[in-house]
């Protein structure tokens, strides 16, 4: 435990969790702002850092996060990354308790945690997935309706049930048709918060962009603060993650069953 730790106020014994943002400048305008997220000196784990599918890992003590006493190792590590993108994403509409929210991809490993994150929140879950399982699912998870978004009309039965489109949506796959749709469905005044990340542009209705005034914003992951309110709601059995378990020498599998959409939820690799 070096003087890092000692700044960051940790002590040997604290159980932390490492996110994504392994570390970052704290000094450019985005740091000394909270928008860390944003430091053009990041340094990302299992990515520029290593270690993310090991048995050990490296982590800047001035970054990482107190995982609460009730919450087990296995219950955060999804929301460290998934359960925290989706929140912010959710926070970056600016949608208010009793408003509506949509949530593409809601039955996937994000989806299923920022429905919970809504629901906690007090907004009115609207989800939008493929296929009628998925669509169950996301109402088992708190969605008060849920469309398929390949309907040929799911842009007119969200706009109808919300009486004119949602007050924030969020887009979580990475697939520009879903980028469209969820414009579309925006209400007037709206915003609508891009994360997932497909290659190339997306058609966007300019003309209705303008006319509506709506906001349209990119989200990746969230701050230390966001992880600390991201892990308190599931302190507080409010968000609970779709967990599997597997060994280390499961992960190649486990990458190529995810590639291929055979993954509800997320797989927690436990040492």
């Amino acid at each position: 435990m070096g003087h890092n730790a000692e700044k960051s106020g940790l002590v040997v014994g604290d159980r932390v969790g490492v996110p994504w943002i392994n570390s970052t400048c704290h000094n450019c305008e985005f740091c000394i702002s909270g928008w860390e997220t944003l430091c053009p000196n990041q340094k990302q784990s299992g990515f520029s850092i290593t270690g993310a599918m090991a048995e050990f890992a490296l982590a800047s003590a001035n970054s990482v996060v107190k995982i609460p006493s009730n919450v087990s190792f296995t219950e955060a590590a999804p929301i460290l990354c998934a359960g925290v993108t989706g929140y912010k994403a959710i926070k970056e509409t600016e949608a208010r308790p009793g408003e509506f929210i949509s949530i593409f991809g809601g039955a996937g490993g994000l989806g299923h945690l920022a429905i919970q994150y809504a629901k906690a929140m007090g907004l009115r879950v609207i989800a939008l997935d493929v296929g009628q399982k998925n669509l169950d699912y996301c109402k088992k998870l708190g969605a008060e309706f849920a469309v398929d978004a390949t309907h040929a009309d799911a842009e007119k039965l969200v706009l109808d049930y919300t009486g004119g489109g949602s007050h924030g949506v969020v887009v979580l796959p990475p697939n520009p048709s879903a980028f469209k749709l969820g414009v579309n469905i925006t209400r007037a005044r709206g915003t609508v918060t891009f994360v997932g990340l497909p290659p190339g542009p997306f058609e966007c209705p300019i003309i209705d962009v303008v006319l509506k005034r709506v906001t349209m914003r990119g989200s990746i992951v969230g701050s230390r603060k966001d992880l600390q309110e991201a892990l308190d709601f599931s302190s507080r059995g409010l968000v609970k993650c779709n967990i599997e378990t597997a060994p280390l020498d499961d992960v190649d599998k486990i990458i190529d069953r995810l590639r291929h959409g055979k993954v509800q939820g997320r797989v927690v690799i436990e040492m």
